[in-house]
């Protein structure tokens, strides 16, 4: 069936049961509302990205900047509730300080957990592509 007549369908089916009125319903607004009902929930973009087979995280957050930006305070406020709840305090540090310290701790664990050594390597390289992207990464001194 073409996205034609999927659109077509839909469209009698919410003529028939009075759905919609007013609107240009077609499957995308469902595809959409869905979304945006995620994100409400706090669906992290990487989620909703996968789900809605995007190939790319741009695409999802383009797509849904305004749904993101209503509730981005949102999060901020259950961020700080959650530090305050767990006494994590990161007084006034930078992102980039911030960012550095946890993946320190994340590096530390890796030590301590039972990864086999591919997936040490591979955790390894996912913080060390963190650490270049935010230029976190410390000089070799020789």
């Amino acid at each position: 069936m073409s996205v034609s007549s999927s659109n077509s369908a839909f469209k009698r089916f919410c003529d028939k049961h009075n759905v919609g009125k007013g609107f240009d319903e077609t499957q995308y607004v469902l595809r959409h509302s869905c979304a945006t009902r995620k994100i409400e929930a706090g669906v992290p973009p990487e989620v909703l990205k996968d789900t809605l087979g995007h190939k790319s995280i741009d695409v999802t957050l383009d797509t849904y900047f305004d749904a993101f930006a209503e509730y981005k305070n949102k999060y901020n406020q259950q961020s700080e509730l959650y530090n305050k709840q767990q006494n994590i305090t990161y007084l006034n540090l930078t992102k980039e300080e911030i960012l550095s310290t946890e993946l320190s701790k994340i590096e530390h664990s890796l030590i301590s957990l039972s990864f086999d050594d591919i997936d040490i390597k591979m955790l390894q390289d996912t913080i060390n592509k963190i650490k270049s992207k935010y230029n976190l990464l410390k000089e070799k001194t020789s």
